[in-house]
């Protein structure tokens, strides 16, 4: 256990000193959590990694999976911006393979002209694909890398580029208990070139994701996930969330904090499908975010894979 905890440390280390974090980013919808279920927990879910959407936070989860798992995601922002995001994995060469399609739509831009006449453009639109591999070591550490191409279109300029996703992830069953479990996750996502409009060189936000979590099984269908997580990114304030998750035969309650406000989230299953939403106020408006599940594997479902 101490010397699982040093290879931790080191990894934290190695990544945080080797990777040169952006002072000004573009490609913001990078920094986004694309999930329903994590959004509903704060964000906090580097440490949990356990569905599709690893591949957004900590592609080492995908080395746990033991089925396949499709979801689909829409994702309302302020005004009348939004996400639509594509996500799978399945169990392979030992480990397991995730893929994402992602869609950011940054809305209407009215541009005036030196003639007066206005025109009305797209303000951003970011198309990103994702493949990603995560292998299991040991029964309880993993490891795991993605891939993601780039494409994206700012007020008419088109640019694209290629990022690189690592992680890392200790699942340790807590000694003399076979009901808990103790989570330690680490990902340095978005590590690529910079993205050039124009010839302007802009930076992608590359960030650093580290946090806990506690998995609880309760018996009779039901579980208790605590989650923990911090977030580093150059010239910005370290970010920080916390979420709790408790699911009871097919209803799931969530709450969270993160990105200074609170996080709300609710989800259903029936066999092989989950439906999930949460709610996030945010200033005069409000996040609200709806996926859609489904799991090959229904007793899944019910036993969780964290």
């Amino acid at each position: 256990m101490k010397r699982l905890c040093q290879q931790f440390l080191f990894f934290a280390l190695l990544l945080l000193s080797g990777s040169s974090l952006a002072a000004t980013n573009s490609l913001l919808s990078l920094e986004e959590p694309l999930s329903a279920r994590s959004t509903g927990m704060g964000g906090a879910f580097v440490a949990v990694a356990d569905d599709a959407n690893a591949v957004f936070f900590n592609p080492a989860g995908l080395g746990f999976m033991d089925a396949p798992v499709m979801t689909a995601l829409f994702k309302k922002e302020l005004l009348d911006m939004n996400y639509t995001a594509l996500s799978g994995s399945y169990p392979a060469w030992g480990g397991g393979m995730g893929m994402a399609l992602t869609y950011f739509d940054g809305g209407m831009l009215d541009q005036k002209e030196l003639d007066g006449t206005e025109n009305l453009l797209r303000a951003q639109q970011d198309l990103c694909l994702d493949l990603s591999y995560g292998k299991n070591f040991y029964k309880s550490v993993a490891l795991g890398a993605g891939v993601k191409l780039l494409r994206s279109n700012l007020a008419g300029l088109g640019a694209q580029t290629a990022a690189l996703d690592l992680g890392l992830l200790f699942r340790l069953p807590i000694p003399e208990s076979d009901r808990q479990t103790l989570s330690l996750g680490l990902s340095a996502l978005n590590l690529g070139p910079d993205i050039s409009y124009a010839g302007g060189a802009n930076p992608i936000p590359r960030l650093i994701r580290f946090g806990a979590a506690y998995s609880l099984d309760l018996g009779e269908l039901s579980r208790l996930v605590l989650a923990l997580d911090g977030s580093v990114e150059r010239d910005r304030e370290a970010g920080f969330a916390a979420g709790a998750e408790y699911s009871r035969k097919n209803f799931i309650f969530r709450l969270g904090y993160g990105e200074g406000s609170p996080h709300l989230g609710l989800g259903f299953r029936v066999d092989s499908h989950q439906f999930d939403y949460s709610f996030s106020p945010l200033l005069d408006d409000a996040l609200h975010v709806v996926s859609y599940t489904y799991h090959l594997s229904p007793a899944g479902f019910a036993k969780g894979a964290l």
